[in-house]
């Protein structure tokens, strides 16, 4: 046995780079293998093969199922429909020096899936953004080419430095949200200050989104109208025309690229729910901007301080500026002020 190896060679004195060409093994694995075992003056292959049966059997207990006060931390969260992701960085925000409040997203989502764990509720998956019972494979993607068939589309790597490093408002990452029965929206999203404008859209044609947006930029603050960056979907086919109309330049992300306008899309699962009650409810015919604040100005977005949108915008906004817990009340408000 390669451990009965190890131990016979420390014995004589030998190297770790050594042993490790005896074996074939890397430095660090032998490095690694008689460090978690007490060490070169220490180190008993019997001992260490006993060690490597013991954290190997499986099954394992489950990490929420050993820490009784991690997982009621993390049932709260995901009731509250906080993602996995905010949940780590919350966890990191608030108890970073408590090995026992740690967590990986991965394990959460283990935990929420796997149903023989039985250490979350069932019913909490439609607490998540997507919603799911299951979990999708991540290499299902659009089918066909088509979406990047777009001509004279100028690339995500041409627009200013100011999008890129977000020192400046204005500058937007695009994308068209579908909904039932024929309804969709389209959603802009400034990526410094996070504010959000919705379009409500009568068809996801480019003849019809097209217009919609540039009348959306149209009526935008100055400060606040800079260069849109959208997907590959062809309801941005004209967008030449958008630039004709409103005189700002339009980027494209890379084909099957939506990690490039991470901030719209993480957008857009945070207000999955606002979103389907607003299709379901407002007329088609009507184009409105909402500012859906963070009810919880404590929310981690990851990557980002834990700051509220409305405290960015006091300046900017077009409506009243205190958030407000009730998503209806802001959609009201918001229609009421754009007409």
């Amino acid at each position: 046995m390669e451990r009965e190896e190890i131990s016979r060679r420390l014995c004589a004195g030998d190297s770790y780079q050594s042993i490790a060409g005896l074996l074939g093994r890397a430095v660090s694995t032998v490095g690694r293998e008689v460090n978690n075992n007490g060490g070169r003056d220490v180190y008993r292959a019997v001992a260490a093969q006993e060690r490597a049966l013991d954290r190997g059997r499986r099954p394992k207990e489950c990490l929420l199922a050993r820490e009784p006060v991690l997982r009621q931390t993390v049932l709260d969260l995901l009731s509250e429909e906080w993602s996995p992701e905010q949940i780590v960085g919350h966890l990191r925000l608030r108890h970073g020096d408590d090995p026992g409040m740690q967590i990986s997203h991965e394990t959460i989502y283990r935990s929420v899936y796997i149903t023989r764990w039985k250490v979350v509720p069932r019913e909490l998956c439609k607490r998540l953004r997507t919603g799911r019972p299951i979990r999708k494979n991540k290499r299902h993607t659009v089918k066909g080419q088509w979406r990047s068939q777009i001509r004279d589309a100028r690339p995500i790597e041409d627009r200013p430095q100011a999008a890129e490093d977000r020192s400046e408002s204005g500058h937007l990452e695009g994308d068209l949200v579908i909904g039932s029965n024929n309804s969709q929206v389209a959603t802009l999203v400034d990526r410094k200050t996070r504010f959000l404008h919705v379009v409500k859209l009568a068809s996801r044609h480019t003849a019809v989104v097209v217009p919609a947006l540039a009348e959306t930029c149209t009526r935008m603050d100055s400060r606040l109208r800079g260069t849109p960056t959208w997907d590959r979907g062809m309801e941005l086919a004209a967008h030449k025309r958008l630039s004709a109309d409103t005189g700002i330049d339009v980027f494209f992300a890379a084909p099957r690229s939506p990690w490039q306008r991470g901030t719209n899309k993480n957008t857009n699962k945070s207000k999955a729910a606002a979103f389907r009650m607003s299709l379901a409810r407002f007329n088609s015919t009507i184009s409105f901007f909402i500012a859906l604040i963070c009810a919880d100005s404590s929310v981690v977005v990851p990557g980002r301080c834990p700051e509220s949108i409305s405290s960015r915008l006091t300046q900017f906004r077009r409506v009243s500026a205190e958030p407000m817990p009730s998503f209806w009340a802001t959609a009201r408000r918001a229609a009421d002020s754009f007409g």
